[in-house]
C-alpha cells in the first residue's frame, strides 16, 4: 500500500511574498497617476512632482530639434520666446536620469535615459514629466519620442517636418499643423489632432484609434491602423490610402479620391465630393457612402453576402442581385468600385 500523499502548501514565507505583491499591486492600481485623456484633451494628474532640473537654450542656428524622452510624460507648449525652456519633474528622491541636451551640429538633441525601469520596483513607482517651451520662430524639423508616456502637443505648429511617436501612450495635438510633412505613429495608443495642413500626412496606429476632429488638406494622406478605429471630420487629399485591419473607418467629410479598405470592420464616407476615382471595401462589415449634390461618378457594386441599396437609380447585373452598376449625377467622371464580402453596401446622394 502506498503511503499517503499530503497536499501540497505553500511556506509562510512564500504567502508573505505572495500577499506582499498582490498589495502593491492593488496600490499601484488605486493611485490615479498618469494621464488621463478626456474630450481630446490631456489632463495631468501625477502626486507630489518636485522640480528636478530646468535648463535653457538658444536656438538660432538650430535646423532639427530631437526630443527623445523615455519612460516620461511630454508636454511640448509654443511660446513666444527665442530659447527653448526645458524643465523636468518627478517623484524620485534619488533624481536619476534626468535629461541631457546635446548640440550636434545643427542638431539639438533632448533626451532621457530609460536605465530607471524597473518591473518589480512597486514600492515606489517613479513619475516624470518633462515639459518643453518650444520657440513659435522654430520652423524647421521637429521630433518628438517617448516610449513609455503620454504626449501633449499645446499650440499652432509651423514647421518644415513634424514626427510624432509613442510606443506606449497617447499623442493629443491642440492646435494646428502646418508643415510641409507630418508623421504621427503609435504603438499602443490613440491619436488625436486637429487641423492639419501639409504636402504629406502619415497616421499609424497598431493598437489604437486615430481622431481628426478638424480639416486635414494635404497633397498625398496615408492612415493605418491594425487594431482601432479611424475617425475624420474632413479629409481634402489629392490622393488618400486608409487602411484598418480591425476597425472601423468614418469620414464625416471628404474631397478627392484614392483607396479606403477594411478588412474587419465598416466603411463610412459622407458628403463625398470626388476629384479623382475611388475605391472602397470592406471584408467583414458594411460600406456606405453618401455623394454630395456635385458628384459625377460611375459606380461599380460587388457584395457576396448582404445586399445592395441606396436612393439613386440602381442597376443589378445578376438575378442574385449581388452585383451593380449606378450613375451618379449625370455624366461618368470618375470611376467608384464598392466591394463587400460580408456585409452590405448602401449608396447615396445628396
Amino acid at each position: 500500500m502506498e503511503p499517503s500523499k499530503k497536499p501540497s502548501t505553500l511556506s509562510s514565507t512564500s504567502w508573505a511574498i505572495a500577499l506582499f505583491l498582490l498589495v502593491m499591486v492593488m496600490v499601484n492600481l488605486l493611485r490615479g497617476g498618469g494621464f488621463i485623456v478626456k474630450d481630446h484633451s490631456v489632463k495631468i494628474e501625477v502626486g507630489d512632482l518636485k522640480l528636478a532640473k530646468e535648463e535653457e537654450k538658444e536656438i538660432d542656428g538650430i535646423d532639427e530639434i530631437q526630443l527623445d524622452l523615455q519612460n516620461a510624460e511630454v508636454i511640448v507648449q509654443l511660446v513666444e520666446d527665442h530659447k527653448i525652456h526645458i524643465k523636468e519633474s518627478t517623484n524620485d528622491p534619488q533624481k536619476d536620469n534626468l535629461f541631457e541636451v546635446r548640440e550636434l551640429g545643427n542638431k539639438l538633441v533632448i533626451e532621457r535615459d530609460i536605465r530607471d525601469g524597473n518591473l518589480f520596483q512597486f514600492s515606489h513607482q517613479k513619475e516624470h514629466l518633462v515639459e518643453v517651451d518650444l520657440p513659435k520662430s522654430f520652423q524647421k524639423k521637429l521630433c518628438v519620442t517617448t516610449t513609455s508616456g503620454n504626449m501633449d502637443i499645446k499650440g499652432d505648429l509651423n514647421v518644415k517636418e513634424l514626427q510624432l511617436e509613442s510606443a506606449s501612450g497617447d499623442i493629443n495635438c491642440n492646435g494646428a499643423i502646418k508643415a510641409e510633412k507630418f508623421e504621427i505613429k503609435t504603438a499602443s495608443g490613440d491619436q488625436y489632432f486637429d487641423e492639419v495642413e501639409a504636402e504629406e500626412v502619415s497616421c499609424d496606429s497598431a493598437s489604437g484609434d486615430i481622431n481628426c476632429g478638424g480639416a486635414i488638406k494635404a497633397d498625398e494622406f496615408e492612415g493605418e491602423t491594425a487594431s482601432g478605429s479611424q475617425r475624420y471630420e474632413e479629409i481634402e487629399a489629392n490622393q488618400y490610402s486608409l487602411e484598418a485591419a480591425s476597425g472601423d473607418i468614418e469620414i464625416a467629410q471628404m474631397i478627392g479620391g484614392g483607396k479606403v479598405k477594411s478588412i474587419s470592420g465598416s466603411v463610412s464616407l459622407s458628403e463625398v465630393n470626388l476629384k479623382d476615382d475611388l475605391e472602397a471595401e470592406s471584408t467583414s462589415g458594411e460600406v456606405e457612402i453618401n455623394f454630395s449634390k456635385d458628384s459625377q461618378a460611375q459606380v461599380k457594386m460587388k457584395t457576396n453576402s448582404g445586399m445592395i441599396k441606396g436612393n439613386i437609380e440602381i442597376e443589378f447585373k445578376d438575378a442574385q442581385k449581388k452585383k451593380a452598376e449606378a450613375l451618379i449625377g449625370q455624366h461618368s467622371k470618375y470611376d467608384v468600385k464598392v466591394k463587400t464580402t460580408s456585409g452590405d453596401i448602401e449608396i447615396n446622394q445628396d
